[in-house]
This record gives structure tokens, C-alpha cells and sequence, in this order.
């Protein structure tokens, strides 16, 4: 009796020594998911996480912030850091820099302001010669009369006289005959000066146009008008500040004190056509160049009018709409809406509000200097 009672007891005991090895094995394991849970970069919860940063995730869609508190300070909006974040982040707007005569004259090189500076102090030896620097010339007249005018197109000095082309040997002066171009209509016969001789025969077409408006010299002999001096070097935003250039956007948004400018890429052209257009501006950036006016589309009958069309009824500088091209006859009463669609060359600086435009179209009026409007 009592060695059977011993042997029930030893059962009972190697019995409970595996209960507490399996108890103690449990423990282990919801001690060990615990930790894991608490110190996990990324707590799961039932239901779908995404990970989204190292101190923020998403569970079910709804955030959930990491315990890491040096993660999530705020930013001081008064510091110089958050300052600069708010300029940076400003719309970017595509600028268009309009130069001055007399700017395109300062940062022109040595050889263009020589040139100027001679033809000029040679044309003020005459009596009676008044000199004026406007915008885009620098203009000489007698009594009110155009003589010459003087400009800068690209990098090179261009002399323009009142000297009548069809009165004159073109090709021995190598001059141009620009006439056809209203406003150098007073002073058609143009000429490059590109070297001495060039200069040379500037001169000599001076003296030639004196003659006809019966012109003496000084009789004390020439006089040193210029000096160079008188046109320093300066950088672009001295003169910016100084008014001798202007910013514009180039579809037209107001220029605020955060946006980012960007200055085109592509250069100014007097005359542009179909094909250069084409080829000069991509349609991704052209795209960028209009400026939508969000009216409420207009239904109804829409014409069709062609860029060379404007060219030949309209002067530089005019503002082109649906309402004026009616009352010029170039489109039909019954009209309520307008598309412009490239043909031919634009010699004009436009400003063109229309329904809707081909990229070539918006292409040449933003090339020659205008502004495409999109109603």
C-alpha cells in the first residue's frame, strides 16, 4: 500500500515538472511579442499598414505618428530656413527682359561703341543736327525732319537714313532697302555696320544726305560729342532697377514678390515664318507661354483667321479680339468665336485674345514679342 502511494506521488511530480516547463515557455512567448510590439519602428494593428516615412504610418488609411519625438518638431515660420521654403515654392512664371537702346548700348562691346560713338559725334559736326535717344533708337532730325536713326539688333550697330533706296546704288553701299517696314518707313535705306568700311560708308552716305538737306559743318571742326565714358558697363539688374529694362511675364501674370523667374530661352525675332517657329520653341514650352483667361466657353459658329492676315492689318502693339476683328470686317457677324492658325510670316508685336490657337500660331506671336491670350 504505502509503495504504491510513493509511486502515484513521483508520477505526480514529474507531471507538474512539465506543467511548469510549458508555463514558463508560454510566458516566454507573450513576453517576447510584448517587447517586440513595443519597440517596433512600425506598430502593426490589425488591418493593412503602409509605410510611409521612418516617423509616420498608415493603418486602414488612418496615420499613425512614431513615439520618436525629435521627429515631429514644428518649424519656426519666423526663421531664415522657412523664409526661404516659401520663396522657393513660388510659381514658376517664364519672364521676358525688355532692353532699352540705351541698355543694349551699355553692354554692348567695345568695338559696337566706337562704332557708335564716331557716326554719331559725325553727325552732330553737322549745325541744325539734333540727337535723341528714345526706347528703341537713337534718333538724329533736322527741323523736325529724320536724318538718320541708330539701333541694335543682336550684337551688331545698324545705321538707318532718310536717303531714298530707289534714288541710291544699293549694292555698292551694301545697304538694305527697308521701306516696306512702316517704321522705318522715314528712313528706309539701312546699313550694317559690321567693320571700318562699313563705317566708311555710313559716313559717306551722311555727307550724301547732308548735301540734299543743304547741311554746313561747324566751322571750328569736329567736336568730341561722346566720349567713352559716357557708356560704362553695368549688369542687367543695375539697369532693371535704373528702368533701362523692363520685366514682363511673357503670357501676361502679374509678377508677384515669391514667384521664380525664369528668362525665355529664345531671343526676340522682327519677322518670323511658319517653319522657323516651328523649329525655334518645343510644345511643352510653348504650352507654358499662354495665359488662360477662364471665361465660359463661347458656342456656336467659330472662324478661322490666319496669323499673316493679322500681320498685314494690324501695326505693332495693337490688341486683337473677336469684337475688333468683326468690326474690321475680318470675320463674319454671325461669329461668336475665333481660332488663329499659322500661315505665311509675322513681322507684328501683337497682342491676340482668341478662343483657341495652333501651337505654331501661339509660336510666332510669342517670338516677334507678343502676347497670346486664350478666352
Amino acid at each position: 500500500m504505502k509503495i504504491g502511494s510513493f509511486s502515484n506521488l513521483m508520477l505526480s511530480a514529474q507531471a507538474w515538472e512539465i506543467v511548469l516547463v510549458v508555463l514558463f515557455g508560454v510566458v516566454a512567448i507573450l513576453l517576447g511579442s510584448f517587447l517586440f510590439f513595443i519597440l517596433s519602428p512600425n506598430k502593426r494593428i490589425l488591418g493593412k499598414t503602409t509605410k510611409i516615412s521612418d516617423s509616420e504610418t498608415i493603418v486602414d488609411g488612418i496615420p499613425e505618428i512614431s513615439i520618436d519625438n525629435t521627429l515631429v518638431e514644428e518649424v519656426d515660420d519666423d526663421s531664415e530656413d522657412s523664409e526661404k521654403e516659401i520663396v522657393s515654392e513660388g510659381k514658376e512664371i517664364i519672364v521676358r527682359y525688355y532692353k532699352s537702346f540705351l541698355s543694349k548700348l551699355i553692354q554692348a562691346d567695345q568695338t559696337v561703341k566706337n562704332y557708335y560713338k564716331e557716326l554719331t559725334n559725325y553727325l552732330l559736326d553737322y549745325e541744325l543736327m539734333i540727337d535723341r535717344i528714345s526706347w528703341r533708337y537713337s534718333s538724329f532730325n533736322v527741323k523736325r525732319k529724320k536724318f538718320a536713326k541708330l539701333n541694335i539688333k543682336g550684337k551688331t550697330l545698324c545705321f538707318y537714313c532718310a536717303l531714298d533706296p530707289s534714288q541710291l546704288d544699293m549694292k555698292k553701299y551694301l545697304a538694305t532697302d527697308v521701306s516696306s517696314i512702316k517704321k522705318y518707313e522715314k528712313v528706309p535705306c539701312m546699313l550694317k555696320i559690321t567693320s571700318q568700311r562699313a563705317l566708311a560708308r555710313a559716313k559717306s552716305l551722311i555727307s550724301k544726305l547732308a548735301n540734299e538737306f543743304n547741311l554746313t559743318k561747324f566751322a571750328d571742326g569736329p567736336r568730341q560729342h561722346l566720349k567713352d565714358e559716357d557708356y560704362v558697363n553695368d549688369t542687367t539688374e543695375n539697369l532693371i532697377a535704373r528702368g533701362l529694362i523692363k520685366v514682363k511675364a511673357v503670357n501676361g501674370e502679374e509678377i508677384t514678390h515669391d514667384a521664380q523667374l525664369v528668362q525665355e530661352r529664345f531671343g526676340r525675332f522682327e519677322k518670323v515664318s511658319v517653319k522657323q517657329a516651328h523649329s525655334l520653341i518645343s510644345d511643352e514650352e510653348v504650352i507654358k507661354l499662354v495665359h488662360e483667361e477662364h471665361h465660359v466657353r463661347r458656342q456656336g459658329k467659330r472662324a478661322i483667321i490666319n496669323i499673316d492676315t493679322l500681320s498685314k492689318c494690324f501695326e505693332d502693339n495693337d490688341f486683337i479680339n473677336l469684337e475688333i476683328l468683326k468690326a474690321r470686317g475680318l470675320v463674319g457677324k454671325k461669329e461668336s468665336a475665333i481660332k488663329i492658325l499659322a500661315r505665311g510670316t509675322l513681322n507684328k508685336v501683337l497682342t491676340v485674345e482668341a478662343d483657341d490657337f495652333s501651337l505654331d500660331a501661339i509660336k510666332m506671336i510669342v517670338l516677334t514679342g507678343g502676347t497670346v491670350l486664350k478666352y
